[in-house]
């Protein structure tokens, strides 16, 4: 990472040393470049009193330096853990209310580390299409293997690596287990083609893809919910439309009351006479 670029703004910082502290880290450099200074007129010098002065001098300096970098650790929030496990563990004690994502940058034995206690998810990888002269390299993508090709041989050399303990080691076979799942649009800096690509944990893939199907199943019980419930709206808006003539029957039913008392009528006229 560019020095510039130290410590990462907006970010939670830890970095990995065994002897570094938070201090040295942060030491603001032109303090530290007056201390040196300091210590160079002191040796300079001679006399007692000019090598007092300076020594004091370039204690004072590195005392404000030390205090400066205290106060840029607790604002910039940088810590140091001995290895990837113990900061790993410094994030999830102190700070697993604000995790979202966790990256690590390399190089090549902190990248072994990570691969090897099996919490990678994603990779992104820079790729350069030139070739440059290196003893470290980061795992490139798992080729594409044909259908025909024996998954028996594959896992007689997994079996061969972890008997072996050495060798390869994580670097023959960290890529397994990871699926390509983006590749960027080529870039060329000073003539030099670039593009970025992301692996995936085949395991995560897989979730995701459920998420996904899952969401979509819901989604069309609810599209069928709806209809269903569209259905019957429009069924019971028939049925009422249907059994709204029938109110004029009692009309009818009143007229025919009234001949059947007329015919009473009638029949009790011949009575009469």
């Amino acid at each position: 990472m560019p020095e510039k670029a130290r410590p990462l703004k907006g970010r939670i910082n830890v970095v990995l040393s065994a002897t570094a502290t938070v201090e040295d880290l942060l030491r603001p450099k032109p303090a530290a470049a007056a201390a040196a200074a300091g210590e160079a007129a002191a040796a300079a010098a001679g006399a007692a009193g000019a090598a007092a002065g300076a020594a004091a001098a370039a204690g004072a300096a590195a005392a404000a330096a030390g205090a400066a970098a205290a106060a840029a650790a607790e604002e910039e929030e940088v810590f140091v853990a001995p290895s990837l496990p113990a900061a790993l563990q410094l994030l999830e004690t102190k700070f697993i209310n604000r995790l979202y994502h966790v990256f690590v940058i390399g190089g090549a034995s902190v990248f072994a580390a990570a691969l090897a206690l099996g919490v990678v998810g994603c990779m992104y990888i820079t790729r350069i299409g030139v070739s440059f002269p290196a003893d470290v390299f980061f795992p490139s993508p798992q080729q594409q293997q044909q259908q025909q090709q024996q998954q028996q041989q594959q896992q007689q050399q997994q079996q061969q690596q972890q008997q072996q303990g050495g060798g390869l080691g994580l670097w023959g076979c960290s890529a397994e287990g990871f699926t390509l799942t983006y590749i960027s649009e080529s870039k060329a800096y000073k003539d030099i083609p670039f593009d970025f690509v992301i692996l995936e944990k085949k395991q995560q893939q897989q979730q995701q893809q459920q998420q996904q199907q899952q969401q979509q199943l819901q989604l069309q019980q609810q599209l069928l919910l709806q209809k269903e419930e569209q259905q019957q709206q429009e069924t019971h808006n028939f049925c009422s439309a249907s059994a709204a003539p029938a109110a004029p029957a009692a009309p009818a039913a009143a007229a025919a009351a009234a001949a059947a008392a007329l015919g009473c009528m009638c029949a009790a006229e011949p009575a009469a006479a």
